[in-house]
């Protein structure tokens, strides 16, 4: 109830477009739109108002209101929720962090909704689109790729014996994550965490700049196992080192044409400018405000980790064959 209450007082402060006291329903000569349908305290609920509430819905939602009883139960809603928020400023919810925290939230979306309502998707023309197509061949011509995921170990004698006991039960995906993360030496923790994952490669005569840095070795391992969630049956040596490859996904050529992508990139070539549109007046704001940061504080900030799970309940991890 608190928090309804403290919403409500938000969306009263911030959304209600009804008189205040002291001030008039409307102009003169407004005729019926000023009339008073409802009065709450000192808030009143004109026709203006109540036909505002209604245009706010899609076409079909409001033709339910040529219903004289559902003109009536929405008058009665708009009553009620008014009454919700005049006790709710009254019990001072209107002072609470929380409840200028939202009020802030809604004042900014306001103001983005006004510096940003000229950008229209419509806008972007078929040469800016075009231009985009053409900068960018890399996102709507790609070569066949594969997923690939490793194990790497300095010690090629337990690395043999942990791929002779995975290849035993190869597609067993919980199996290869569990050996991951308790015998991978890989300094990638992001990697590690996401049961080895190097990404997408093409084939090496197709090998693009956008595409994850992968020794060729391991490359050429990825594109020697036949199907998906199977294993390279060879440990494959990388300065040293010894991999495990496992081939996790694939996905086809991507040949799109600019008429199957117009649209998509007129969209994000409306979200940039949106982005840019906002970035240049923060920038203004910045100049004309005293803005002060103390990056170096978030240091001192510590992030609570994960839960760690309980013993008890995890998996016993794999435990390579012993070697002579």
């Amino acid at each position: 109830m608190l928090g309804f209450l403290a919403m409500a007082a938000v969306l009263a402060l911030t959304g209600c477009k009804t008189p205040q006291k002291g001030e008039k329903g409307g102009e003169e000569g407004e005729g019926e739109d000023s009339a008073v349908l409802a009065k709450v305290g000192d808030v009143e609920i004109t026709v203006s108002d109540f036909q505002d509430t209604i245009n706010a819905y899609s076409p079909y939602l409001r033709q339910k209101y040529n219903s004289p009883e559902m003109r009536k139960k929405k008058l009665e809603e708009m009553v009620e929720f008014e009454l919700l928020a005049l006790e709710a400023r009254n019990l001072g919810y209107a002072d609470e962090a929380t409840v200028q925290e939202a009020l802030k939230q809604q004042l900014v979306r306001e103001l983005q909704e006004e510096i940003l309502s000229d950008i229209k998707l419509e806008d972007i023309t078929e040469e800016e689109a075009k231009a985009y197509y053409d900068a960018h061949p890399e996102k709507y011509h790609k070569p066949p790729q594969r997923r690939l995921a490793h194990i790497v170990m300095s010690d090629q004698a337990k690395a043999q014996a942990l791929l002779d006991e995975l290849m035993k039960d190869e597609t067993n995906a919980v199996l290869w994550r569990e050996s991951v993360m308790n015998y991978s030496e890989s300094s990638d923790s992001h990697s590690k965490h996401h049961g080895g994952d190097l990404g997408y490669v093409s084939k090496l005569e197709d090998t693009t700049d956008t595409e994850p840095a992968v020794d060729d070795a391991l490359v050429e391992a990825a594109w020697a196992i036949e199907d998906v969630g199977h294993l390279h049956p060879e440990l494959v040596e990388v300065s040293g080192q010894w991999h495990i490859i496992k081939l996790t996904s694939t996905r086809p050529a991507i040949d799109r044409t600019f008429d199957q992508v117009r649209r998509q990139i007129q969209s994000i070539l409306w979200k940039e400018k949106r982005e840019q549109a906002q970035q240049d007046f923060i920038e203004k704001l910045e100049k004309e405000n005293q803005v002060e940061v103390n990056y170096e504080l978030l240091d001192e900030i510590e992030i609570p980790g994960p839960k760690v799970p309980d013993p008890a309940q995890a998996h016993a991890p794999v435990t390579p064959a012993k070697t002579e």
